[in-house]
């Protein structure tokens, strides 16, 4: 399979017949595409040679055979996955179809970034011919190393998706003969588990058919039972091992921002032939904790703001396709519009790791994210070597080759109000911004790219939005502030003394709302009083209770009788009163009666209103982290980028794309 100047592989190769070193293994006449050909199968090529007249090329569909020089073409077996007998119908189902030959199953180009599986169909009437030649091909296509075979499978499909999963992917698969186990479910919990008991040993790799979130909830899982498994605790300064075992990702969700990135393209069928032919790439990927203590994940881009506002209206839309178009324009209406405080401290990377905005982006074959251009630290990050290296014929060897050490250690600090803020480890390209919503990052430079889009009116910030759909610069706004980090810190400012009713406050109304001391009256009954301490002042206090109470009972005793039994009580109550006081505090409960009862309501309900403000309020100050599709309710979290430390099948975007426009938001 020969590869292009821009690291894209080009479909199979039909060339001109070159004689091969080692004799050929079978040879036979076999008809294509209604033609007759002398078919001669060697270790690394099948050789086709017309046997009359010349090549004449179809106008009607494309094939993988193309018209050369003369009559002998090639095709590398290395460029096919798979090959499998062809029957015809059978008339019963006990009964077996007659044969037709064999098809060799090997993929072609469908524009830059997608390809498409094609098949070449030979026909032949010998059964034991073509058993013969499916033989000898597929014990070369096994001897083929760095392909899969054993894999664990993670589904979560979109309901939309299932059809075309089930047509076109994996078939693929079952004539490539990777086999697999599969698990079919969204919760995290059970996935996380799944890996954590799982032998990594046993597979080749790891596929993930699902969106972007179950996609993370898979690398976060696996990277941390990497790092269990080498006795590394994680969100330490420990230096992380790189997780090996490849994962492939069939992009069947809502969301494919991975997937995309790591393919160039969402489509299934690309992806699931770049994991049949064992196509991989390397990639960063960030850690994220909390700044408060404490590890939460590994993930490739978060937001916050306006991502987590989008993230937060798709998460309650209950629509199958459209999702996040509808969320943008529900985003940029009035009610969820709106800028955040934060404060963002970050460490600047190696002045050879270049700026974001500069011309060197990253495609298929990068040299940037295929060469170490920097060393890991053992925390994780990445430095270049200060001490630069001895040149004998420099005229000068003296110590200002050495490079200023204090201002890597320094830390910049950007306060301020925000609509987005970004956090890229690749260039997280997607159907909504095919270059990428960061597209000058790299795949594995050992960086992250920070994006912060200050306050500014909506019809500006519709004009950065629309770049992010289309080859202009993004970054190219007064209002857009970009940086090549290490290590980010972010905070999110409460303003000083806030509150929630601060904005339309009244003294009058609060006045009002002011709890009245009540006044005892003769019409409330004293039930009792509770001493602290003295259990002796409670006896005294049930014995004139029931004394105060006979006394009350007798409706013939005359007014004289009843000012004398109320005195007794007030004596009987000073006495206990000043007996309970040298043992403790003294509590007067007066009856519950039904108008505390609907004062209590009463309260429940403006209580209830009250945090219903509250929440509302603090919403407005306050969003959430988009980190790759899942929501984070913390703000305060810290970043820091690890270099390589995934390897993901994929090739990347092709150097020689043609994106196209893409309105973003089209329900504007």
């Amino acid at each position: 399979m020969s590869v292009s100047p821009t690291g894209r592989a080009k479909g199979p190769q039909l060339m001109l017949g070159v004689s091969e070193k080692n004799e050929a293994l079978l040879t036979g006449i076999f008809g294509l595409e209604e033609k007759s050909y002398d078919v001669m199968l060697y270790p690394s090529s099948i050789t086709l040679k017309l046997v009359s007249g010349r090549l004449k090329k179809s106008a009607n569909r494309k094939t993988s055979i193309k018209r050369i020089d003369g009559d002998k073409m090639e095709v590398m077996v290395k460029d096919l996955f798979g090959a499998s007998l062809k029957r015809g119908k059978a008339k019963s189902a006990s009964k077996v179809g007659q044969n037709l030959g064999f098809d060799l199953h090997t993929y072609s180009k469908k524009d830059d970034n997608r390809l498409k599986h094609h098949v070449m169909s030979f026909s032949h009437p010998s059964e034991v011919t073509c058993n013969s030649w499916l033989t000898e091909i597929q014990q070369i296509l096994k001897s083929i190393t760095g392909r899969p075979r054993l894999a664990r499978c993670y589904q979560s499909l979109e309901s939309h998706l299932k059809s075309d999963y089930t047509s076109n992917v994996l078939p693929i698969f079952k004539e490539a003969k990777l086999k697999f186990d599969t698990l079919e479910s969204v919760e995290v919990e059970r996935i996380v588990k799944d890996i954590e008991s799982l032998d990594l040993s046993q597979y080749d790799c790891i596929l993930v058919a699902a969106g972007d979130s179950i996609v993370t909830t898979v690398v976060d899982a696996l990277i941390k039972k990497v790092q269990f498994d080498s006795g590394i605790v994680v969100g330490t300064k420990d230096r992380l091992q790189p997780c090996n075992i490849p994962i492939g990702i069939i992009p069947c969700g809502s969301s494919n921002t991975i997937a995309h990135t790591a393919y160039g393209t969402s489509d299934m069928v690309t992806a699931a032939l770049d994991i049949v032919y064992g196509r991989t790439l390397n990639s960063d990927v960030m850690s994220i904790a909390y700044s408060q203590g404490g590890f939460y994940k590994f993930a490739f881009s978060a937001h916050y703001g306006f991502g987590g506002t989008i993230m937060n209206i798709v998460n309650k839309s209950r629509l199958a396709t459209n999702r996040y178009q509808l969320a943008i324009a529900k985003a940029l209406t009035k009610s969820k519009f709106r800028a955040y405080n934060c404060e963002v401290t970050y460490k600047e990377a190696a002045e050879s790791c270049g700026k974001p905005g500069d011309t060197n982006v990253c495609r298929a074959g990068c040299s940037t994210c295929h060469n170490d251009i920097s060393t890991p630290c053992p925390d994780g990050s990445n430095f270049s070597d200060p001490l630069q290296e001895f040149d004998p014929l420099d005229t000068s060897n003296s110590s200002s080759q050495l490079a200023d050490l204090s201002m890597q250690d320094e830390s910049n600090v950007i306060k301020g109000e925000f609509l987005s803020l970004g956090l890229y480890a690749t260039p997280s390209s997607c159907d909504m911004a095919p270059l990428g919503l960061s597209k000058y990052s790299h795949m594995a430079d050992g960086c992250l790219d920070l994006i912060l889009v200050h306050s500014v009116e909506r019809k500006e910030f519709m004009r950065f939005l629309k770049r992010n759909g289309n080859a202009k610069n993004q970054l190219d706004f007064p209002f857009v502030q970009s940086a090549r980090v290490t290590e980010v810190s972010v905070h999110v400012r409460m303003p000083v003394g806030w509150s929630y009713r601060a904005q339309n406050y009244s003294e009058i109304n609060d006045q009002a709302k002011q709890p009245k001391n009540r006044q005892t009256t003769q019409g409330d009954e004293l039930i009792k009083v509770v001493a602290d301490c003295d259990t002796s002042v409670i006896r005294e206090l049930h014995i004139s209770d029931s004394d105060s109470s006979g006394e009350e009972g007798s409706h013939s005793a005359s007014s004289r009788t009843g000012s004398a039994a109320n005195a007794s009580l007030s004596d009987q109550n000073s006495v206990s009163g000043s007996k309970a006081s040298a043992a403790g505090h003294v509590h007067a409960i007066h009856k519950y009666t039904e108008t505390d009862r609907r004062i209590t309501r009463r309260n429940a309900k403006d209580l209830k209103k009250e945090m219903k403000a509250k929440d509302k309020e603090h919403k407005r100050i306050k969003s959430v982290w988009n980190v790759d599709s899942s929501l984070c309710e913390e703000t305060d979290l810290t970043f820091r980028v690890h270099q390589k430390l995934v390897t993901l099948y994929g090739t990347g975007m092709s150097a020689d794309s043609s994106i196209e426009d893409v309105f973003c938001f089209p329900a504007i």
